[in-house]
């Protein structure tokens, strides 16, 4: 396996395909197996030779091999494909654990790894990319922020000649969806999870979505890409609407009355440096926003991230955050760029240092007050 910028297949002058093990046939395993065997893509089609699919770990072969996945191709040993004959692990299982160790099993025997498990990057991040530093292997993990849209190869690529010094946005598909359509239809927040749920967007525990979790992930994996650092994860601010984590005290009352004065209802996720000293605030806040401004037009599974940065101000990313199909288009951009030899997400950025970012409290002017009694900030 070659370095850093370096690229895998090359063997005596000759370029032979690379061995991709995909660990997880869930909803986006399923679409990356299918992206690979169809060939969705000019780069991904059979006759370019360039990737071997030679195994799917599922944790229920019967069903795996119902959707479509070739039997001879699945297994339920995780580990024996990671340890075999193979250039890049795709990890989609999801959790932390067996994830993580075969993640870190991969990196240390030098293979590319590509994921979308922003669970362990968030919690594991600053140990995974010395593993990768040391042995020179791809990581790579664009699809664990906003599915398939490159925010993080915006940050890492695009944005190295720049400071940024704030970013804030919606990045969790599901609760935007959940909270457009209880103010779109009037519905309770049961409702509006059940058909969230029901549309494939929520998972059967969505705790980690509604209460805020999955968006502290994603911003501590941001945070590391805009500002240089790994976040402590422990740290990062969740506030509570009332007694109620995340979106959960929501009620359609509350949407209803904040439409009626021009207003929508987000969970933020929001990063910035302090001018006076430096240091990085983070916060995940549900938060009142004007109706007609970008973030309040931002609707349904999508998502939408602002960046202030130095000598550029304000520019903004918006684009699908759920759904199998845009993160397996995530995944296999990943794997294109693994076979490129584009190295590791952060790209030539430099290592980073694990800080725990201080509460950040919202700039708001004034605060908006639901029929429920919970008072959210007010935000330009």
């Amino acid at each position: 396996m070659a370095g850093q910028g370096g690229s895998i297949g090359d063997s005596g002058g000759a370029t032979r395909p690379l061995r991709v093990a995909v660990l997880g046939a869930g909803t986006v395993g399923r679409e990356v197996v299918a992206g690979l065997l169809e060939g969705r893509s000019p780069g991904l089609a059979p006759e370019s030779g360039a990737f071997e699919l030679v195994g799917v770990a599922a944790r229920d072969l019967v069903r795996a091999a119902a959707s479509g996945i070739p039997a001879h191709l699945l297994t339920d040993a995780p580990a024996h494909l990671v340890a075999g004959a193979t250039d890049v692990v795709v990890e989609l299982m999801g959790g932390e654990e067996p994830a993580r160790t075969l993640i870190a099993a991969a990196l240390t025997a030098g293979k590319a790894v590509v994921t979308a498990n922003k669970y362990v990057v968030a919690r594991h991040g600053p140990e995974l990319e010395a593993i990768a530093r040391l042995t020179r292997a791809p990581f790579r993990y664009e699809a664990a922020v906003m599915g398939g849209t490159p925010i993080l190869r915006l940050l890492s690529e695009d944005l190295a000649g720049t400071t940024v010094s704030s970013l804030r946005g919606i990045v969790n598909g599901t609760t935007n969806h959940i909270l457009t359509e209880m103010a779109a239809n009037g519905v309770g927040y049961a409702d509006a999870l059940a058909d969230a749920q029901a549309s494939g967007y929520a998972e059967a525990d969505p705790t980690g979505d509604v209460e805020g979790g999955d968006a502290a992930d994603k911003l501590v994996v941001l945070a590391r890409l805009a500002f240089g650092v790994w976040l402590d994860r422990a740290g990062i601010a969740v506030h509570r609407r009332g007694d109620r984590p995340g979106i959960t005290g929501v009620t359609a009352g509350d949407l209803a009355r904040a439409n009626r004065d021009g207003l929508a209802i987000r969970l933020l996720a929001s990063a910035r440096r302090r001018a006076s000293d430096g240091r990085l605030e983070a916060a995940v806040l549900t938060t009142a926003v004007p109706e007609a401004s970008a973030l309040g037009q931002t609707n349904g599974v999508r998502n939408r991230i602002e960046i202030e940065a130095e000598r550029l101000g304000r520019l903004a990313v918006e684009g699908p955050g759920a759904g199998g199909a845009a993160t397996a288009a995530a995944v296999l951009a990943d794997l294109l760029a693994v076979r490129r030899g584009d190295g590791s997400t952060w790209g030539d950025l430099p290592a980073a240092a694990l800080e725990t970012a201080a509460s950040l409290l919202p700039k708001a002017r004034s605060f908006f007050v639901g029929p429920s009694g919970v008072k959210y900030p007010v935000e330009d």
